[in-house]
Parts: structure tokens; C-alpha cells; sequence
């Protein structure tokens, strides 16, 4: 209305929320509810919500973690592991020169020197997603520092993790862009887990098998399901006891392999 752009409204109702609790700290406010009538606006909602908690990362159960607790529901705080790689202790590797004077070996000296330092690269990775690592994922890092002869570090200063990787050029390089792929599928993960959840605060899609009553999906399929109608998809195919469905968007039904049908509807929890 008025043609103003969805994530200026977003951003405007947001702030409102968020200078309300900075004046009333104390507030027994526990319950925000933002109607949403048209369901693109979801994603600037969301991408407003994002921005806002990427301004300050430190404010974990502050007035950011109260706000989106009112909007994705409240979870209990998990208390981050430290993230501790065991590094690779290289063996030495000697010289011993000799030469016709003192000035000499100590030119010889410093030209390995030089040679050695030109090698070797120091890069580090500062990423809080990597406090999100999995035992596997750490597994795998502690694996690349194996096979590629560098020593990778972890750091946590500042409210800020860090990985720093010493090596060779090449194998520094290689080591990079193995973690940097493993912190995008973290981040993926992440911001997937998050969208599942605003989702499902927001939409409930159920199925009837033939004689019962309706059930719900389990949560990834709810937001894959709402995700196919935003998109416009004709139909979707879904897991539903262990068989596959193709559900026909948006009302419906789902039917199987053998033609067999269950009825499917949409529940807008804001109505």
C-alpha cells in the first residue's frame, strides 16, 4: 500500500519491535505477531530479520535474541564446544653447509632462508559459522591437515573463531578452499534451518490418509512444500511414511506410485 517497497515496511516494523525492547528491558512482553497478507513478503521479512542479527553478532540472548525468539520461537541456548584441531607437528629439516669462510655459509644461510620463507604462507579463515563445524566436519579438517602437510590452528577471541592454516603456497591454497566449501554448506544448513523454522510458525500443511484424520508434515517438508507454492511449481514430490507422493499444488491430493490418494490442505496460522 502506498507503493512502498516490501523491505522498507519490514525493516520499519522490525525496528519498532526492537525499540520497544530497548526502552522497556525489562518488559514482560513475550508474544509479537506481524500479519504478513502477502506471502512474497515472507522473504523480506526474513532477509530483514537476517541483516538485523548479522549488525550484531554478539547479541546472542540480548534484544536480538529476544526478538527472534518472539518470531522463530525460543530455544534453549546451546552452549558452543570449543573447536580444538590437534596440530601437526612436522619433523625438522636440516641443513649443514659448509664453505671456504664464515661469510659465505652465512650467505648460504640466508639465502635458504629466503628460499623457505617465499614458500611458506600463513592465511586464516575468521568465520563464527565454524563454531558449527560437526564432529565429521572436524573429522575432515583434521583429515586435509594430513594429506596436505599443513598445520591448521583454531582460535576463539573476541566472540570471534578463526582458523589459521601454515603451510606451502599451494597446499595453504588447497586446504583454503576445502574449508571455505565446508563453511558454505554450514551456512546453507544454517540458513535453511532458520527459514524451516520461520516457516513453520507461519503455515501448517497437512495430510488425511483415507479414514483418519489429518496429520502434519514433518517440518523440512512443510517448508518444501510452502517453498513449491511460492515458486508456483505445479506439484512436488514428497515422503509420506516411507512411500513417495507427488502432491499437486496447491490444494491437492498426493498420490502415489499405485494411484492411491491422501487429501492435503494449507493452514495459515496468522488467520
Amino acid at each position: 500500500q502506498g507503493n512502498v517497497q516490501a523491505k522498507r515496511v519490514a525493516d520499519a516494523m522490525l525496528d519498532a519491535v526492537i525499540d520497544v525492547l530497548k526502552q522497556n528491558p525489562t518488559s514482560t512482553l513475550t508474544l509479537v505477531r506481524i500479519v504478513i497478507f502477502q506471502q512474497p513478503m515472507l522473504n523480506d521479512f526474513y532477509s530483514s530479520m537476517k541483516e538485523k542479527e548479522a549488525t550484531d553478532p554478539k547479541d546472542k540472548v540480548g534484544i536480538w535474541g529476544r526478538l527472534k525468539s518472539f518470531f522463530v520461537g525460543s530455544t534453549e541456548t546451546e552452549k558452543e564446544e570449543d573447536f580444538v584441531i590437534d596440530e601437526v607437528k612436522m619433523d625438522p629439516a636440516c641443513f649443514h653447509i659448509c664453505g671456504d669462510s664464515p661469510a659465505k655459509v652465512k650467505d648460504a644461510k640466508q639465502k635458504l632462508l629466503d628460499l623457505i620463507s617465499d614458500e611458506q604462507h600463513s592465511h586464516t579463515i575468521s568465520d563464527n559459522s565454524i563454531l558449527s563445524f560437526s564432529p565429521a566436519d572436524r573429522q575432515q579438517i583434521a583429515a586435509i591437515q594430513k594429506k596436505l602437510g599443513v598445520s591448521i590452528k583454531t582460535d576463539n577471541k573476541n566472540g570471534e573463531a578463526s582458523i589459521i592454516i601454515e603451510g606451502l603456497n599451494k597446499d595453504v591454497l588447497k586446504a583454503h578452499t576445502e574449508i571455505d566449501r565446508m563453511l558454505k554448506k554450514v551456512k546453507d544448513e544454517q540458513g535453511t534451518k532458520q527459514k524451516v523454522e520461520l516457516t513453520s510458525n507461519l503455515v501448517e500443511w497437512q495430510y488425511q490418509p483415507q479414514g483418519l484424520q489429518f496429520h502434519s508434515f514433518d517440518l523440512l517438508t512443510n517448508y518444501q512444500l510452502e517453498q513449491a507454492m511460492e515458486n508456483n511449481q505445479p506439484n512436488i514430490k514428497v515422503m509420506i511414511r516411507g512411500q513417495t507422493y507427488t502432491v499437486t499444488l496447491p490444494k491437492g491430493p498426493a498420490t502415489d506410485g499405485k494411484k492411491n490418494t491422501l487429501q492435503i490442505r494449507r493452514l495459515d496460522k496468522l488467520k
